[in-house]
Parts: structure tokens; sequence; C-alpha cells
């Protein structure tokens, strides 16, 4: 609930991520700009409309406990992902709904 990313486990994720030569589509509601300030790179962008980031996604990475995003209508962004696996780092997201709206959902 804070725009301090400085102990963020998603911002280890997202640089391991980079690191290892993918494309990361990355958004939170509050620590758009600290996170701006943390990580420059080629192949990340910072997003303020969540509903961007699943624009031809091969996977989506919840790495936030956020309840925005455990609440969040995925329904409406099914048809915008290249393929619709949802790994859930955290949780929150209800299992059977995201099946039901046809991701194929992990939690890790």
């Amino acid at each position: 609930g804070t725009s301090d990313v400085r102990m963020s486990p998603s911002l280890r994720l997202v640089k391991k991520l980079l690191n290892a030569g993918m494309v990361v589509k990355a958004f939170d509601p509050s620590a758009v700009e600290e996170a701006d300030k943390s990580l420059k790179h080629q192949n990340l962008s910072l997003h303020e409309d969540i509903e961007e980031l699943f624009d031809g996604a091969d996977i989506t990475i919840l790495g936030t406990e956020w309840s925005d995003f455990a609440v969040y209508d995925y329904s409406k962004v099914i048809g915008r992902v290249q393929r619709p696996i949802f790994l859930d780092c955290r949780g929150i997201v209800n299992r059977s709904k995201m099946e039901e709206f046809g991701f194929e959902y992990h939690k890790f």
C-alpha cells in the first residue's frame, strides 16, 4: 500500500526477468514513479493502466498482495493475452474464477 519499492520482492523478480532477456510490462498503482527511478532497461515498460499490461502477454505474473488485484475482473482482459497463463505469487486471486475466465492458473 505504499510507493516504497526498496525491499520489493516484485522488483527483484522484474530484475531477474530482464536479466534473462524477457520483455516486461509492469504496473503498480502507487509505485510507478519510484520503480522508474530504480529500474532502467530497454525491455521494461511501466504502465499506469492495468489493462495495457495484458496486450500480447505470454504470461501474467502477480507479485503483490494489493487487494485491487485480488478483486480485479480478469474476464475483461482474457482476450488481450497471447497465452492465458497466470502466475499468482501471492495466492490472492480466486483460482476457480480465473479458470472460469479461461486462464491457466498457477499459485507459486
